[in-house]
């Protein structure tokens, strides 16, 4: 059903699929080991709402945390680590990272009220964007400490470390915990 329907290629074989009732169903990213799929579908109201495929084939949706007017799940690792984005009832967009089935962990750029999680790579490493107060976007690297996170979510990032052209915007940003503009 709908007009647009994720699919998935395992071995060459390609298998089509759509969350029920969707108007439109995308998948974004499967992971390495080809046990998740994720990607958002549009419900019949326009909504966005998150979902992912399992190994099985199995749907699990609506993946939507506590306060999200529309989700969108963007990318995963072989962990099983989720990253994408949710809007609230605020106009504000959070960037999400989401372990399954049910933990939530918000990030948000201080700051800003525009924050995505597009990426995850196997050791943790994030890429994103967020957008400053005078509407101009940035990309950061950021990286997941804990296996899975426990923590709240502000604690369990941790500066990108690495000798390249990557610089702190703040040196130890408390609400973000250490994130970092790509430049």
């Amino acid at each position: 059903s709908g007009i647009f329907q994720g699919f998935v290629s395992v071995g060459g074989t390609i298998t089509s699929f759509s969350v029920p009732g969707a108007l439109s169903t995308f998948a974004y990213e499967i992971n390495n080991s080809k046990q998740l799929v994720v990607g958002y579908y549009i419900d019949g109201s326009g909504i966005l709402h998150g979902y992912y495929r399992d190994t099985n084939g199995a749907l699990h949706f609506p993946i939507d945390p506590p306060g999200s007017v529309g989700t969108v799940l963007f990318g995963l690792n072989n962990r099983n680590w989720v990253v994408g984005r949710y809007a609230d009832s605020s106009g504000v967009t959070h960037g999400l990272f989401f372990v399954p089935p049910d933990r939530f962990f918000t990030f948000d750029y201080p700051g800003s009220t525009f924050t995505s999680l597009n990426g995850i790579s196997a050791q943790g490493f994030i890429c994103g964007r967020y957008v400053d107060a005078s509407g101009i976007a940035h990309g950061f690297i950021a990286r997941v400490r804990g296996t899975p996170p426990t923590n709240a979510a502000g604690t369990e990032m941790k500066a990108f470390a690495s000798p390249s052209l990557v610089t702190p915007l703040n040196p130890s940003p408390s609400a973000w915990g250490g994130a970092m503009p790509a430049r």
